[in-house]
């Protein structure tokens, strides 16, 4: 058995994330993956991934254990979100088993999409994977043609590049690996803006 995807995309479900994963991320993303790969991608998002009649949750679950990496797309809301939280402990966790974090790498690309000041001290403290910041990408349609969408085509030159190093560094496949399910995830708000997450039965 060997890894499913290359990809888990993480976010916070609202109408805007979806329309603009959709239209605007994933369509100029995956073309230039494909480029640095050599092959075409394989990347898990739920909205497309999921087909019906199946149960959304254990898809989830399996595509977790079965994806190289996680590409998360932070928002404010992100880390309320059980699902998110276990998304993001998922590969966390499986790096430092593989003893990735202790040298320094990771599994993990986090995406500053919106409000970072929510989540940055758990980004950048000790040994948090360095963030990207597409903030000023959220955008739809209209920017097409624009400076702008130069500059987040660009980005995504660098980004496509990042996600192959990755890949090409994820440990070998483990039909046994860790999965952190969202049950397992328990949220504490520390201050406004500042949250901190902990793993039931896990070790940190």
């Amino acid at each position: 058995m060997d890894y499913q995807y290359d990809v888990f995309v993480s976010y916070r479900r609202n109408s805007f994330s979806l329309k603009w994963i959709e239209e605007e991320f994933l369509p100029e993303l995956v073309p230039r993956l494909e480029l640095e790969l050599g092959r075409e991608p394989k990347v898990f998002w739920d909205e497309a991934s999921v087909d019906d009649g199946q149960v959304i949750q254990t898809r989830i679950l399996d595509a977790l254990r079965d994806s190289r990496c996680l590409l998360s797309l932070l928002s404010g809301p992100y880390f309320t979100s059980i699902w998110c939280s276990a998304e993001w402990h998922t590969f966390r966790e499986r790096a430092e088993r593989a003893g990735l974090l202790a040298n320094g790498r990771t599994l993990t690309i986090p995406i500053q999409w919106h409000d970072g000041d929510n989540y940055l001290d758990l980004l950048q403290g000790g040994r948090g994977p360095h963030t990207l910041n597409f903030s000023r990408f959220r955008l739809n349609g209209a920017w097409r043609g624009t400076p702008v969408h130069v500059e987040f085509q660009n980005e995504l030159n660098g980004l496509a590049d990042s996600i192959r190093r990755l890949i090409e560094g994820t440990p070998p496949y483990d039909p046994a690996g860790v999965i952190v399910r969202p049950e397992q995830v328990t949220r504490t708000q520390l201050s406004p803006g500042e949250w901190t997450y902990k793993l039931g039965g896990l070790p940190r």
